[in-house]
């Protein structure tokens, strides 16, 4: 199935779903998250308005990517691309980034429909990129914000970027958020993470806590079952003000609508996570969110989920 740069999945790591075979993905109590306590191997992630502050190389094997956005008034994300062996970043960079952005343009204008937007892609885009592997995204974060996603990198040459929408509708990695980095065969050694404050059940249909989620930086594990394993889902957080309608939120995650990821935001983000499809022995996604004060909150599965829904709920 065709994978697309971004709120794929919820923003999974590319846009979304529109054709068959292009992409795949790989891809109340306390408790303990990261295998090592110091949490040896975090990637430091700034984004800004104009780009991405990030190391060129890092080992390979479990890693924490944390994720600091300091683009004042803008909603920012990271998205991790593994490129084929025989590809390089500049033949990504040059021969599919292109591609995305005149779907975008066209999107803006409607100019073109789903069918017309998938035959577009079908012609345009070369034919290594169904090999592109999305094995992070999403992770939506509001101006201020930090936040972990815990995945396993094999070695090789990745992309990092956003597929997010300024305020004028385009995408920012027109405006710089993309770049070059480099998982090499040096292993960190790290174990997967086993343990964490929160942890979530998730199905095509309902969000269940299972433990209680309080203030401070809290590690959060969602296990997917029923409907939620190979199949695009995502889940993130989001406060929730009087004037807050999840419904709007939900619909706002749609990357193929023009308005859709687009700054601003309609609610406050805290993190998360998307997937383009999970197997039942890969069922565990982790990841960190910074509750900083008391008050009523959300966990919500947006677009391009068919029937989006969300659990809300008060943090004391």
């Amino acid at each position: 199935m065709l994978r697309f740069p971004t709120q794929p999945v919820l923003h999974s790591g590319a846009p979304g779903i529109l054709l068959a075979g292009l992409c795949f993905i790989t891809g109340g109590s306390a408790f303990l998250t990261n295998h090592h306590a110091d949490e040896e191997n975090v990637v430091a992630i700034t984004a800004s308005a104009g780009d991405f502050q990030a190391p060129d190389t890092i080992p390979s094997g479990w890693t924490t990517l944390r994720l600091q956005n300091l683009g004042a008034g803008e909603i920012h994300e990271i998205s991790l691309a593994r490129l084929p062996d025989e590809s390089t970043f500049e033949e990504y960079r040059d021969d599919v980034i292109p591609v995305w952005e005149q779907v975008n343009r066209q999107i803006k204008s409607v100019e073109l429909g789903p069918d017309e937007l998938s035959e577009y892609l079908r012609s345009h885009l070369p034919g290594w990129y169904s090999e592109v592997q999305w094995v992070h995204s999403r992770g939506l974060l509001s101006y201020g914000r930090t936040a972990d996603n815990t995945v396993y990198l094999e070695p090789g040459v990745y992309s990092l970027e956003s597929w997010l929408k300024t305020k004028d509708g385009e995408l920012y990695l027109s405006r710089g958020l993309l770049r070059e980095m480099v998982v090499t065969d040096e292993t960190s050694g790290d174990l997967p993470p086993t343990i964490s404050d929160v942890r979530i059940q998730l199905t095509d249909s309902l969000v269940t806590m299972e433990d209680t989620l309080k203030q401070g930086r809290r590690r959060i594990s969602v296990r997917l079952a029923d409907g939620a394993l190979g199949r695009p889902m995502n889940l993130h957080l989001i406060r929730i003000k009087p004037d807050t309608d999840p419904d709007e939120v939900a619909r706002w995650m749609e990357w193929y609508d023009a308005d859709g990821l687009r700054s601003p935001e309609p609610a406050q983000f805290l993190g998360g996570f998307a997937t383009y499809g999970r197997d039942a022995e890969d069922d565990t996604i982790h990841f960190t969110v910074d509750v900083d004060a008391p008050g009523d909150y959300a966990w919500i599965v947006g677009a391009p989920v068919p029937n989006p829904f969300w659990h809300v709920f008060t943090v004391n």
